[in-house]
């Protein structure tokens, strides 16, 4: 009987574990801030942009102001340990915008990923208005041949997401650059697994 119960344990201790996973419904974030890049450098928010914290989560009303490439981001602090994927619920009030995450590392590295997984920078566009759930894999080793700043800065620049992360910042890319105009997106939760 012994035994059965030593190889029983065994073979239990073998089995992995479901990756565990957590959800931060972001009605509860405070103070959140909302950042602007404007004609692709970081600028004061447009006139009409702004960022509200409330029941269904962070909503940022952009403003696309130059025919350039523009951005709205909003950053909240985390204290989230190793996870391999996240999944970002959001909702837009119309297509055609790029959404992305920007994580920073407990070294102030920051890696920006799309929420659209593809390379393909016109299919990270949403295709529809409304609600979407977004799931991404994130690699540990943030290396992007070719675009080496343009999806990893600052910090100890050593290409790896140093765990626990401390900050994430949700965004919405203009698409196509030219874009002007405004609209509005709710970010409603992030799952880390």
């Amino acid at each position: 009987m012994e035994t059965r119960l030593i190889l029983l344990s065994m073979l239990c201790a073998a089995i992995p574990l479901a990756a565990q996973e957590r959800t931060i419904p972001l009605s509860g974030v405070k103070n959140p801030v909302m950042t602007a890049h404007v004609n692709g450098k970081p600028a004061p928010l447009p006139d009409g942009a702004k960022v509200s914290a409330g029941k269904d989560g962070i909503r940022m009303d952009y403003v696309f102001a130059s025919a350039g490439h523009d951005a709205c981001m909003v950053e909240f602090p985390v204290d989230q340990g190793s996870f391999s994927a996240l999944t970002v619920e959001l909702s837009v009030s119309g297509p055609g915008h790029r959404p992305f995450v920007v994580l920073t590392d407990k070294n102030g590295e920051k890696h920006y990923f799309s929420l659209v997984n593809t390379r393909n920078i016109a299919a990270q566009a949403l295709k529809k208005a409304g609600k979407h759930t977004l799931s991404i894999p994130v690699p540990v080793r943030n290396e992007h041949p070719g675009e080496k700043f343009a999806f990893r800065w600052g910090g100890d620049d050593n290409q790896t997401i140093d765990f626990p992360v401390q900050s994430v910042r949700l965004g919405l890319n203009d698409s196509p650059d030219e874009f002007q105009g405004t609209g509005w997106i709710v970010f409603h939760s992030i799952s880390f697994r």
